[in-house]
């Protein structure tokens, strides 16, 4: 799944974009250095493109403004999600995309679950999305790659959270699309 293919006509919306930019424009309420931002591909603030201060609860952008929007690793921190996901769908054109990561509530060892607000599963994260969206999968990333493994997966990440704390967690990845009807 090609998750970050961008439409041919239209702009793409980062919200909580952080100091790893994928939009053409770019918006979070504060940037700072996080323990998922110390990869040498992050930008200071006054060089990200098209860089706006703003609450994820509240979007300064006019109606179907954006042909897609990917939030990563954002909605887990928020004290909405809802409430962050109605502004998303107001901002996106009929039809639009949202790409969603969000870290895999399964698969978090107990020291990241500290920082975060919310957790979702698979399921829980496709309930929450299929109330204003269509929800066509959810992908799943990290130890999924060696089915062997699986099994053992939470014990790995442990390891591998460990030894390599600047990485994150196993992680849910999904796209969905802004419903042309109700």
């Amino acid at each position: 799944m090609n998750h970050l293919s961008r439409k041919k006509n239209g702009l793409r919306l980062d919200v909580g974009c952080g100091r790893k930019w994928r939009g053409d424009v770019n918006m979070d309420l504060h940037v700072q250095p996080t323990i998922h931002d110390l990869s040498r591909t992050t930008l200071p603030v006054h060089e990200i493109p098209n860089f706006i201060v703003a609450d994820a609860h509240h979007l300064p952008f006019k109606d179907e403004a954006f042909s897609e929007v990917v939030c990563f690793h954002l909605l887990e921190h928020v004290k909405h999600p809802y409430k962050v996901l109605e502004e998303i769908h107001r901002v996106m054109e009929k039809g639009g995309s949202l790409i969603v990561e969000v870290p895999n509530a399964n698969e978090l060892v107990e020291m990241n679950r500290e920082a975060h607000i919310y957790t979702w599963n698979k399921y829980t994260l496709r309930n929450l999305l299929g109330l204003l969206f269509k929800v066509e999968d959810i992908a799943t990333y990290g130890t999924e790659k060696f089915p062997m493994f699986k099994r053992y997966a939470p014990a790995i990440n442990r390891i591998l959270t460990y030894l390599f704390p600047n990485k994150p967690p196993i992680n849910l990845r999904v796209r969905a699309y802004k419903r042309t009807s109700n």
